[in-house]
């Protein structure tokens, strides 16, 4: 037990909280319309796609925050069982609650998607990231086999063939589909990985990162604002054709992983039993605010009336309705970590994983 509190890294937990704050604002302003419902040229306009543009790198955050806690662990089945009852209790309770308050959108092929999450994709992330948990052993048993030279130029070959080849074309050519995939998930699994085992021996001072995730953010927005200026086209809705404003983007990518060596070599001192509870509760902080229902009937357009605000209280309004996301999901997946406490989910995942994992063992002598 000490043992475990000595190694735990709260930064990972600063890191998971960052990455689900920028995820949540920039749902808020595409999905919930602030940046559609902004008149192209105005300082609103401006504003808006700064704050997406900073906010770009959260998926890539989780990704590699899983390479980072995950590429020294056993990778046990139990924990993946874990995720998906976590997943399948938030996909059956809202199409349940939506069914009481509106009969009209829940169809019996919703009800049948509610035991298959994965394969009905209710949750991208969830399903790109089954086919990375099917992967994680072996890329685990890759790491480990490598020394820190080979280690370092797996991750320069990643970020060259999967992040600056695709910037400098401007094309996915290698089918990351722009970071929506277990492709990419991988790639990024491996970077996290990477310094899991080296960050020590990473010397970039703290005041060097911070001015990376300045100039990457002042030349990956930057880009969005002159193509527009050069081409006289506001891509309002058209995220994926930005210049350098994708996940897989090298600013995007560098980023990314400044935030990361930042936050993992965070000395953290005070607040360590409530970092540790709030980045528990992240992915389900997700996983309640993208469920399907709540995205296509409830978020979709539900801040554009802010659009018009006077700048400042646009800023304010953004930040107070993240935090109201924030809050009221981080109530929900609280109560559901309760709930799964009481009718013992948790003990069931592991004695169900500990089955199937005897169950592969025998398949495969039998082969």
């Amino acid at each position: 037990m000490n043992l475990e509190k000595k190694d735990y890294n709260y930064g990972v937990d600063i890191l998971k909280i960052i990455a689900t704050a920028m995820i949540i604002i920039m749902h808020i302003l595409l999905q919930g319309g602030v940046i559609r419902g902004t008149v192209p040229g105005t300082a609103n306009y401006y504003l808006s796609w700064i704050l997406e543009g900073i906010c770009f790198g959260g998926v890539n955050l989780y990704a590699l925050g899983t390479g980072f806690l995950n590429a020294k662990k056993k990778i046990k089945i139990s924990s993946f069982l874990k995720r998906w009852f976590q997943v399948f209790f938030y996909v059956a309770f809202f199409t349940l609650l939506f069914r009481l308050m509106m009969p009209g959108v829940v169809s019996l092929k919703s009800w049948v998607e509610v035991f298959v999450p994965i394969l009905s994709n209710q949750y991208w992330y969830f399903t790109q990231y089954f086919v990375l948990f099917l992967v994680m052993p072996f890329l685990n048993k890759l790491m480990a086999s490598l020394n820190e030279r080979e280690f370092k130029k797996l991750v320069c070959f990643i970020i060259l063939v999967f992040s600056f080849i695709p910037t400098i074309r401007q094309y996915d050519i290698f089918y990351t589909a722009n970071g929506y995939s277990a492709l990419w998930l991988m790639a990024m699994y491996l970077v996290g990985g990477y310094f899991a085992y080296y960050k020590d021996n990473v010397k970039i001072s703290k005041k060097s990162l911070w001015m990376i995730i300045f100039l990457s953010n002042v030349i990956g927005i930057g880009s969005k604002f002159l193509f527009d200026t050069a081409t006289h086209v506001a891509l309002v809705n058209d995220v994926q054709n930005m210049v350098l404003l994708s996940y897989t983007s090298i600013t995007i990518v560098i980023n990314s992983i400044a935030v990361l060596l930042l936050c993992i070599n965070l000395q953290v001192s005070k607040f360590k039993k409530s970092l540790r509870l709030v980045g528990s509760i992240t992915f389900g902080i997700y996983l309640v605010h993208v469920n399907a229902f709540i995205w296509n009937f409830l978020l979709r357009d539900l801040f554009m009336f802010m659009s018009s605000w006077n700048p400042i209280l646009l800023v304010l309004g953004i930040l107070g309705s993240f935090l109201a996301i924030f809050v009221v999901a981080g109530l929900f997946e609280y109560l559901r970590i309760k709930f799964f406490k009481l009718i013992k989910i948790d003990t069931f995942s592991n004695w169900l994983g500990l089955k199937l994992s005897n169950l592969s063992n025998y398949i495969l002598k039998k082969l």
